[in-house]
């Protein structure tokens, strides 16, 4: 006997259409307790454990957003986005192998999802993996080679292994595209240094002072030389 005959599959598809629409809008709070709403009365949906784990991701509680993105895959494994969502929230949590774990299954699903590549790129960075990044940078810009930051991020690879020259090729590219990367004009500069280009590591050290005063690395390199 169903003791809740307002809670039938009309109430619960027309809750999720309300989700769906409440998440795509932007109106977290409203979505959440909308899905929360939906949990109530159904544990078996991974869509609404999978837009709750953004939900709460956006709201700054990753633990809440990880046990819901885990419910979702728990219940649909094969669904690319949730192995997505949950690595971000891993890396954001500073769960580096877990977070490459999850882009590798997301990737694993579906190859073409290519912002995967990028964050497993940043992952496997932050973990010490440096050649396996530059692989993942170098994959993800294939198909985006418009993404400056990309190239900033494969420069800091480059630069961490003593590759100076393919360092130099791709911070020039981010420099060159006027994007708003501060930070970039140190690294190149260093890199010059390191190649023995000193006169434009001194220009481009001190275009970092420039556009950031507070760049105590650039200022000190400078004094360096004098």
């Amino acid at each position: 006997m169903d003791v809740h005959p307002d809670r039938g599959k009309g109430t619960l598809e027309e809750l999720e259409r309300k989700i769906c629409e409440l998440s795509g809008g932007g109106h977290i709070k409203a979505a959440t307790e909308a899905c929360k709403e939906y949990l109530e009365l159904d544990q078996q949906n991974p869509l609404v454990y999978r837009i709750l784990g953004v939900m709460l991701y956006k709201t700054g509680d990753l633990e809440g957003s990880i046990d819901n993105l885990k419910k979702s895959i728990g219940l649909n494994p094969d669904f690319p986005n949730a192995h997505y969502i949950l690595g971000i929230t891993y890396f954001y949590q500073a769960s580096f192998a877990k977070a490459i774990r999850s882009f590798s299954n997301c990737l694993k699903l579906d190859d073409n999802f290519n912002t995967a590549h990028y964050w497993l790129g940043l992952a496997r960075f932050m973990k010490g993996e440096r050649k396996k990044s530059i692989a993942d940078y170098q994959q993800f810009l294939e198909k985006q080679p418009d993404f400056i930051f990309a190239y900033y991020y494969l420069g800091l690879t480059f630069s961490s292994l003593g590759n100076y020259k393919e360092a130099i090729t791709n911070f020039e590219k981010v420099v060159e595209s006027n994007s708003d990367c501060q930070a970039v004009f140190f690294h190149l500069g260093h890199a010059y240094y390191k190649s023995g280009r000193i006169k434009e590591a001194i220009q481009t050290l001190r275009k970092a002072i420039t556009v950031n005063p507070d760049d105590s690395q650039a200022r000190d390199l400078l004094d360096s030389f004098i």
